[in-house]
């Protein structure tokens, strides 16, 4: 069966089923219970899956099940809601027991395909081309490069889709984005789209004001830390170099997006307390009117309740993708001026789902918790879907007793 790689903006995803066996005999009623997991092995809520032609959704553990299914049948996982119909589709299976992996993004069968051959004018050294094609501010292939591009588009429904291709101009020493442009775009099935530009078709500038006034930023960082920048691409895991400038609390600041670019345009502030690689201390989205004072909230506080046993915190972070990058995370304590630091690091691109972090916290002490990410793009409490802080009473009873709350 031909499996063709699928390039999508989140995470890539592989299917994982078993498939039909010629032991395996027709006409056979059988319940189906599958599971469908993330790109890093866990569970994956509340997705869609369509089992012929009945519709049901995956539970909090990713499980689906479903009575009275003829063998052989076609299963069909709904991994993204954008115009540009996408999932994971594979047909004839006589398993029972299905395995669903989002990891390397198989799309099997129902596939359209295009060759594109995009031709540019050559940059100087630190620049490069981010070549994106959109259709309803949803991107559906993406490429980095300092020159002609070549590349496939692959999707699922209709065999011609009218598109919106931009290419974007970014100064990777100064960290700009210098201009773009967008052209119309037609991804036509097994067709092969060849489109030479030149330096006259790069006729959108970086002039639009995203956001104009004063940034207030929450206490408990460093001023020379603080960072904001401008997210105009505002999707999953799309490059970690992103434009930024050092900001110190109360001050005014201009923020520049390209004009008219359907791209959802944010503005992002990051801060980090000790100058190390670890990017974000705390991380905010604002889409806001230009002129309007900032005030970033606080990071949360609790009190350690008073407890005669040693407590621990202790973090659950679901897993994330850091596209290429070195995932980060850090758990940062604060009492009394002093400051305890523990980082977690991941050598590739993944991060252990579960991280204990465990001290030795005052009873009745209140704390400051920040949660470090490095990672360039993504809206915090978009991707990691968040975490909770347990401080937990460790009495060698093997009981516990948890004060939650919702980290920023």
């Amino acid at each position: 069966m031909k499996k063709i790689i699928l390039f999508l903006p989140l995470l890539f995803a592989y299917l994982f089923v078993s498939c039909s066996n010629p032991s395996n005999p027709s006409d056979t009623v059988i319940t189906v219970n599958g599971t469908v997991y993330d790109a890093f092995n866990n569970p994956a809520p509340n997705l869609n899956v369509k089992i012929n032609d009945t519709e049901l959704r995956t539970d909090a553990n990713g499980n689906f099940s479903l009575q009275n299914v003829k063998t052989p049948y076609d299963i069909y996982v709904d991994y993204l809601n954008i115009s540009l119909p996408t999932g994971i589709k594979y047909e004839s299976v006589f398993n029972d027991n299905p395995k669903i992996s989002l990891f390397d993004y198989i799309a099997i069968n129902n596939q359209n395909s295009q060759q594109n051959q995009i031709s540019l004018p050559s940059l100087p050294a630190g620049q490069k081309y981010i070549l994106i094609i959109t259709n309803n501010s949803n991107i559906q292939i993406i490429r980095e490069s300092t020159g002609n591009i070549n590349f496939e588009s692959n999707w699922i429904g209709n065999s011609e889709i009218n598109c919106n291709l931009v290419a974007i101009i970014y100064d990777n020493t100064n960290k700009l984005f210098l201009k773009s442009f967008i052209k119309s775009y037609l991804l036509k099935n097994n067709t092969t789209q060849t489109n030479a530009y030149t330096d006259s078709d790069f006729n959108i500038t970086l002039n639009n004001v995203l956001y104009s006034g004063n940034i207030t930023l929450p206490t408990g960082a460093s001023t020379n830390s603080i960072r904001g920048g401008v997210n105009f691409l505002s999707f999953n895991n799309l490059f970690q170099n992103i434009p930024f400038v050092n900001l110190t609390s109360g001050s005014s600041y201009t923020f520049y997006a390209p004009d008219n670019l359907p791209l959802n345009p944010k503005l992002f502030v990051m801060s980090n307390t000790d100058g190390s690689e670890v990017d974000v201390i705390y991380s905010t989205y604002i889409s806001i009117a230009s002129g309007t004072n900032i005030t970033v909230p606080s990071n949360p506080k609790i009190t350690v309740p008073a407890s005669s046993g040693t407590l621990m915190g202790y973090n659950d972070f679901f897993t994330i993708n850091e596209g290429s990058g070195v995932g980060i995370f850090s758990y940062n304590f604060s009492r009394s001026g002093q400051s305890i630091t523990v980082y977690s690091r991941a050598s590739s691109i993944k991060i252990p789902k579960f991280t204990n972090v465990s001290l030795n916290l005052n009873p009745g002490s209140e704390y400051t918790f920040w949660v470090h990410k490095y990672y360039g793009v993504e809206n915090v409490n978009e991707m990691t879907r968040y975490s909770l802080l347990e401080l937990r009473n460790l009495n060698g009873r093997g009981t516990s007793n948890p004060v939650n709350f919702n980290a920023q």
